[in-house]
């Protein structure tokens, strides 16, 4: 008489806490909690029912066997109420550095790619190439890079490589350039390509005009400090291309096609 009323006083908790861990990740959490919280829950329920065996086997069995199965459950939900407790508890530290490692990731794959291609990637597997009617090529490259690289340490030159670059992202994304790659001393970006406009020429022109004037700026910075110059040349052209992603371990999204090739004779 009394073993009832406790036993589903127990269970009871314990059972709807099992389904809102199933059901919506022990509500109201983020997805990535949830998504572990389900795992341990499941990989609990797998486990306990061989606990409830062994200790039902381990009860007097001289005793009726509804007196056993009350026993049992009992002794069993608790177990059960502690159990997605702790699972829950656990549960969030280790989905939330889940959640830190993919949005790193995530992170990383937008320094390289441009953004609709990191989505298409993350809802498809893969990237389907496409052909592009109009696009609009940048190329950037330095007058005597080679040979100020033979003759400074390693380190000067990939900080002003760095130096540079920095300031060519920056004025890229301000004109709504993708960049694309950097190849030695060279840099790459293109217009109208991830965003299909009728301005991308103009957008360029606009980029490659403030490129000068900051190349301009820190040439001025490094004669007034004593350091070489780094003269640059700019080429630009519009026409078609294909885009598409190669590569399986190291990603790399590049274009294709004679607009390219006449970008870079057009420096």
């Amino acid at each position: 008489t009394i073993a009832l009323p406790v036993t589903t006083a127990t269970l009871v908790p314990a059972a709807l806490f099992a389904f809102a861990v199933l059901r919506f990740g022990a509500v109201p959490v983020q997805e990535e909690i949830g998504r572990v919280s389900a795992r341990l829950t499941l990989l609990s329920l797998t486990i306990l029912p061989l606990v409830a065996l062994l200790l039902f086997c381990l009860l007097p069995a001289d005793q009726p066997l509804r007196f056993r199965l009350l026993h049992l459950a009992l002794l069993l939900s608790p177990v059960f109420l502690v159990t997605f407790a702790l699972l829950f508890v656990l549960s969030r530290p280790i989905a939330e550095r889940l959640q830190r490692e993919k949005q790193r990731t995530e992170q990383i794959l937008l320094a390289i790619l441009p953004k609709d291609v990191v989505d298409e990637l993350k809802t498809h597997g893969r990237v389907a190439p496409r052909g592009h009617e109009s696009v609009t090529i940048l190329f950037v490259d330095f007058v005597g890079f080679t040979r100020f690289a033979a003759s400074s340490e390693p380190a000067v030159v990939v900080a002003e490589l760095d130096r540079h670059f920095a300031r060519f992202d920056a004025i890229a994304a301000r004109y709504g350039l993708d960049k694309l790659k950097t190849i030695g001393d060279a840099y790459m970006a293109a217009a109208g390509l991830s965003r299909e406009n009728r301005t991308h020429p103009i957008d360029a022109c606009l980029a490659a005009l403030a490129l000068q004037r900051e190349i301009d700026a820190l040439n001025a910075e490094a004669r007034s400090a004593g350091r070489p110059v780094w003269p640059a040349r700019i080429g630009l052209h519009t026409g078609p291309v294909i885009s598409g992603v190669l590569g399986a371990g190291k990603l790399a999204f590049d274009i294709w096609g004679d607009a390219v090739n006449v970008a870079a004779r057009m420096e």
